[in-house]
């Protein structure tokens, strides 16, 4: 009993303050030279099939994911790149905003709450910087993160005009 004991009090920071673990692996389905030359729109670094644009940079395709949490806290992302593929800019392209591109894939992520569930919402740049004029597109990748749990403790207090009460 003892040893029970020992073991609970040992392990109830980890219980109480608990982390989950995620781990997705996912491909970007990237549209070819000829869907994109159909679009409208033409982007010079591609397009995928449910990609979203940047506020930051609108030409650079962003990856959107939700995930379901168990509630309010920190996340802690890392993107582990499986398949990519390297291609040049294009000479013709005028591209204004190649300076804003950095070179590593950028994730942003927060926690949202919505219709009393908690998800997780990330994005993914999914174009990274080489060199001057060579850039790397995401394939695949595996996404690992962290979901920490937002703890408050309440301590009762007594109000103000009880702690010199007689009775």
């Amino acid at each position: 009993m003892k040893l029970l004991c020992k073991i609970f009090i040992c392990l109830s920071p980890y219980i109480l303050f608990g982390q989950q673990s995620y781990s997705i692996q996912n491909k970007i389905d990237w549209y070819s030279e000829d869907q994109i030359q159909n679009q409208e729109v033409f982007n010079p670094f591609g397009s995928f099939r449910g990609a979203i644009r940047s506020s930051n940079n609108p030409r650079v395709p962003l990856y959107r994911m939700e995930v379901p949490v168990a509630g309010p806290g920190k996340l802690k992302v890392n993107i582990l790149p499986i398949q990519t593929e390297v291609f040049a800019s294009k000479k013709n392209s005028n591209l204004v905003s190649e300076t804003l591109i950095s070179n590593s894939y950028d994730v942003q992520s927060k926690i949202l709450k919505e219709k009393n569930q908690y998800k997780a919402v990330i994005g993914i740049q999914t174009i990274r910087k080489i060199s001057a004029d060579q850039y790397e597109k995401l394939l695949e990748f595996r996404l690992e993160f962290v979901h920490e749990k937002e703890t408050t403790i309440n301590y009762r207090t007594t109000p103000n005009y009880t702690r010199q009460s007689v009775l």
